[in-house]
């Protein structure tokens, strides 16, 4: 989200700036692509090789990457966002050093002027409850309330539904402090509040590429 306070005034200058500094901004065959997140499991010593890999796999279409660690400082797996024409196309391309990996659309609907090269990043991995999308839709008026509340600087969005209308999770890329103080946080979501949730994870994410 747009720094979260008064996000929702966000200008479209602002988010193109945004757009640019994510790589999100697309031109030629680029801009009808869906982005993507990958989460998958490997060791903090294979996560650089296993990104570089992945950076070459997707060429252009590869936006960031980074390792996840958690309040131990013990390393949890990589996120990367790519750009991909499909759920397939997209795992097609992946290194075989991931395990346990989920692939997932992610729609970002609010971003920030945000370099996260010179940030403390942290992530927020939110994963809905079967059949929650009215309950999500019930408390999006709240959740988004809650957000432009916040003094937080990041950016959000959505995990659309593969097989239907609405969205079955969230994704925030926040900046912050610790796992700790980020998952505080993140446990005044509306969405957790009215247990929305499947899971959560809070990660510190640590840029690679």
């Amino acid at each position: 989200c747009m720094g979260f306070i008064g996000f929702l005034n966000i200008t479209s200058r602002t988010f193109e700036r945004a757009r640019c500094r994510f790589g999100l901004v697309m031109s030629g065959e680029n801009e009808k692509m869906d982005v993507y997140v990958i989460k998958g499991e490997c060791s903090e010593e294979d996560g650089g090789s296993s990104i570089e890999s992945v950076k070459q796999s997707f060429g252009g279409n590869f936006m960031i990457g980074g390792l996840l660690f958690d309040e131990e400082k013990a390393c949890r797996g990589i996120l990367l966002i790519v750009r991909g024409d499909s759920y397939e196309e997209v795992q097609l391309k992946l290194s075989d050093g991931f395990k346990n990996v989920e692939v997932r659309k992610w729609m970002i609907v609010i971003g920030a002027d945000l370099d996260v090269s010179q940030k403390n990043m942290y992530l927020v991995y939110c994963v809905d409850k079967d059949g929650s999308t009215q309950l999500r839709a019930d408390t999006r008026s709240a959740h988004l309330e809650w957000l432009k509340s916040s003094n937080i600087t990041g950016m959000i969005g959505p995990f659309p539904n593969p097989n239907g209308p609405g969205a079955v999770g969230s994704l925030i890329l926040v900046e912050g402090e610790s796992v700790d103080k980020i998952a505080k946080w993140a446990a005044e979501d509306p969405y957790k509040q009215v247990d929305l949730f499947k899971s959560v994870q809070v990660l510190e994410f640590k840029l690679c590429a």
